[in-house]
């Protein structure tokens, strides 16, 4: 999981940051970099995008 947190990290200089939980990683930033996310990685892994409080979005991966 922390390769995968470290990959992203890397490759999407947007991401807010990116947060572990069981069996999944969530990741926040903003509504292009993560609709990016979405299309590079969709064939790759399960994710769900979810409206956070306030303003805040995010995509969770499920691992």
């Amino acid at each position: 999981m922390q390769k995968l947190s470290n990959q992203l990290q890397k490759e999407y200089d947007s991401i807010q940051r990116i947060e572990s939980e069981e069996n999944s990683l969530i990741i926040f930033a903003d509504d292009d970099t993560l609709w990016k996310i979405l299309e590079n990685l969709r064939d790759m892994f399960n994710m769900e995008f979810e409206a956070g409080s306030g303003d805040e979005h995010y995509i969770r991966i499920l691992l």
